[in-house]
């Protein structure tokens, strides 16, 4: 995720910047697919974790 975002910087300072609106709307859609991504990971591991505690790990 880091390696893209560097590369996009990068190629943004090779052909010039755009204007801030274009910025603004980057930042946005950025933070919401990490957001959502991070929420995505959380859940899983909730339930994952559910899903073992409701395991009885003490038979067989």
């Amino acid at each position: 995720m880091t390696a893209g975002w560097l590369a996009l910087f990068l190629i943004t300072l090779t052909i010039g910047t755009p204007g801030a609106v274009y910025w603004i709307k980057v930042a946005f859609s950025g933070a919401f697919l990490i957001a959502s991504a991070v929420i995505t990971v959380l859940l899983g591991r909730r339930v994952a974790r559910q899903k073992d505690a409701g395991k009885d790990h003490t038979a067989g």
